[in-house]
């Protein structure tokens, strides 16, 4: 029992590379927000931001709003939310221990799906109408 024990916190560690794509290709990817693990809203003050196709590494413990835009296209928001990793699973089997605590707090228990944005053209006015 001892060998599966926290085992998502070894296998995944505290953050994961998420693949974020767009169509068409070529989109600025922004984290806007982040809620850390008690939905409390942090403020960014790095900025970060990638051209998708790219990877983000985010903290397991935290969820995100990204703003994908590229010129001639309305800009999206979208969320990333942990799910629980499936090796967190193998976690309930030492019970006895409660050893998931060890993964609670690291972020191991969670993963991320990738991203793919499909951007909608901006609608633009015929010319000479006002």
């Amino acid at each position: 029992m001892l060998t599966v024990s926290a085992c998502a916190s070894i296998i995944n560690g505290k953050t994961q590379e998420v693949g974020i794509t767009s169509n068409p290709p070529g989109a600025t990817v922004s984290i806007v927000s982040r809620l850390d693990r008690y939905r409390q809203r942090v403020e960014l003050s790095d900025g970060i931001s990638v051209t998708a196709p790219a990877l983000l590494r985010l903290a397991r413990l935290d969820s995100y709003r990204l703003l994908v835009q590229k010129e001639g296209y309305l800009p999206q928001h979208v969320r990333v939310e942990h799910r629980y990793s499936w090796w967190a699973y193998l976690d309930v089997l030492p019970l006895l221990l409660d050893l998931m605590f060890i993964n609670e707090e690291i972020g191991g228990l969670y993963a991320f799906d990738d991203v793919h944005v499909t951007l909608v053209p901006e609608v633009k006015a015929p010319a000479g109408r006002d």
